[in-house]
């Protein structure tokens, strides 16, 4: 989207926002108005990984079907980034 916006010389003040679910760094650096949901990536892969090596060990096919679910909340934080 910002490439878009580069190209077809958009201004960062007079442009649209531009939102997002990740905060990869070039949040600050990009030149426009961005609203990131920052999220906590890292722990987020660690939980894909735990919740992995558990059902390997607990040798569970690909055929069970399990009703019950877990919600892990972790921390996310809104972000505003203004253009200068």
């Amino acid at each position: 989207a910002v490439k878009y916006l580069v190209a077809h010389g958009y201004k960062p003040l007079n442009s649209p926002g531009i939102s997002s679910f990740d905060d990869m760094g070039l949040s600050a650096i990009l030149g426009y108005t961005r609203v990131t949901v920052a999220q906590p990536m890292h722990e987020i892969g660690k939980q894909a990984a735990r919740l992995l090596l558990n059902r390997i060990q607990e040798n569970r096919s690909s055929e069970t079907i399990r009703k019950e679910y877990r919600i892990i909340r972790l921390k996310t934080s809104l972000k505003i980034y203004r253009g200068d």
